[in-house]
Formats: C-alpha cells, sequence, structure tokens
C-alpha cells in the first residue's frame, strides 16, 4: 500500500505526494506511452519510454516521472523493500 512509509519511501515522500496515493491522485489519468524519447526527455525509471509530466512522484526525497500510475505503484513498491540503494 502507497499510503503507509516503509524501506527508502518515507513520510517526507507521502507527505510531498499530497498524502494521497496514486491511484488517487491519478484517477482519470490516460497513458500515452512513447516509445521514442528524444535527447534530453525524461525517461520512465519503470519501462524507460518517455516520462509523462504530469505523472511525478517522490521517492527516498528524489522526484521521478512516469509514464502512466501504474508505474508509481510498482517503483513505490521496490522502493519499499529497499533499504539500501535506490530502487533504479
Amino acid at each position: 500500500m502507497q499510503g503507509l512509509p516503509g524501506g527508502r519511501y518515507t513520510e517526507a515522500d507521502i507527505a510531498a505526494n499530497g498524502g494521497v496515493t496514486a491511484t488517487e491522485k491519478f484517477r482519470g489519468f490516460r497513458a500515452r506511452h512513447d516509445f521514442a524519447p528524444g535527447p534530453g526527455d525524461r525517461v520512465c525509471p519503470v519501462t524507460r519510454t518517455k516520462a509523462d509530466p504530469r505523472c511525478a512522484w517522490t521517492v527516498g526525497g528524489k522526484a521521478y516521472g512516469f509514464c502512466c500510475p501504474p508505474c508509481v505503484d510498482e517503483f513505490v513498491r521496490t522502493a519499499k523493500c529497499s533499504l539500501n540503494r535506490p530502487p533504479v
């Protein structure tokens, strides 16, 4: 569950993300996956597709861009299991 801290996902991250889960924040979000990111484009750390600037999330005090909300969920799950290394 994203709403609880654990591992590298901290209380400060939860506050930075507005105190809601990605499912709540991105309700109605329609992803468009761009499989050919260009130079300088942010890349989703889960799929390596172009990140959508509307789909950002803070984990471990760092802001990440994702292509879609399911990638946020997967990334947070991984971060919660990781204490000493970044999830990427």
